[in-house]
């Protein structure tokens, strides 16, 4: 999709924002950031050209108008758990959709010399830290999930076969975070069952300009809003192999047939059909 100069002035925006932020996610606070962020989000969009744009939020009163193609989506800590026990692997993700595609995004995350900034734009390409970022992605061979107890999660049963086949499994707790790993190749795959839009939305961008393999042409962002705004799996890697991979994996586990369709199916040339 070719961006034009609203869209151009949004990312730009966008990515002034979290570079302003990105101080309040300073480890060992006492408080957590995520209601600062979010006020200063919504004064900002007030004062901003944008200031008609719907936003979508962790904790808000979410609704969407309906002719409104474009919202913001903002989870402003993503990993509370982790940011409260002083593990590194929280981010703050702000991503806008437009007519039901993500198409620009940001994350920042904790490194151990400060923070990172993700960004993308559709068409543009990734950076990290303002700079083009070629993803050359190293041979990672950790693998990541996002296991649920509150649902019939099919990575429940998926998990001998993938623990046999990449051995080295993580739960890093932030899935905003975990999928910019494997854009950047940190991760080799990421998958989960279930997350909601604001823990996806600036991710999906960064992982499609980072030519990662996804499910995105099978999530439908644009019934999110009928759905509590959840969304029903979602899976990258760092190349089609390994997503096919993972796939495979998963379908076996899944042999039941009344249980949840989430999955696509893969031919011989390494396709999702």
């Amino acid at each position: 999709m070719r961006c034009g100069p609203a869209l151009i002035a949004r990312y730009d925006w966008a990515k002034r924002f979290a570079q302003r932020m990105s101080p309040h996610l300073a480890a060992g606070r006492s408080i957590s950031p995520a209601d600062k962020i979010q006020r200063s989000f919504c004064y900002a969009l007030l004062r901003s050209p944008f200031r008609n744009d719907q936003l979508i939020s962790r904790g808000a009163n979410n609704r969407l108008v309906p002719e409104n193609p474009g919202y913001w989506v903002l989870d402003p800590l993503d990993g509370a758990v982790n940011y409260a026990h002083r593990l590194p692997q929280y981010a703050l993700s702000l991503g806008y959709i437009y007519g039901g595609q993500p198409i620009l995004g940001v994350v920042v995350k904790p490194t151990a010399k400060g923070f990172s900034v993700f960004s993308a734009l559709s068409g543009c390409g990734l950076e990290v830290d303002g700079r083009p970022y070629n993803p050359h992605r190293p041979a990672s061979r950790v693998g990541g999930l996002e296991l649920r107890s509150d649902i019939e999660d099919p990575l429940l049963a998926g998990l001998p076969g993938l623990l046999t086949r990449f051995q080295n499994l993580r739960m890093p707790g932030s899935i905003a975070s975990s999928l910019a790993d494997v854009a950047q190749g940190a991760l080799r795959f990421f998958a989960v069952s279930r997350p909601a839009i604001w823990e996806v939305a600036a991710a999906l961008a960064i992982l499609k300009e980072a030519r990662c393999a996804t499910n995105l042409e099978e999530v439908d962002l644009k019934t999110a809003a009928e759905n509590d705004f959840d969304l029903p799996f979602i899976l990258a890697a760092t190349n089609r192999k390994t997503y096919n991979e993972v796939i495979i994996i998963l379908q076996g586990a899944l042999k039941d047939e009344s249980g949840p369709k989430i999955l696509a199916t893969v031919d011989l040339s390494g396709r999702p059909i």
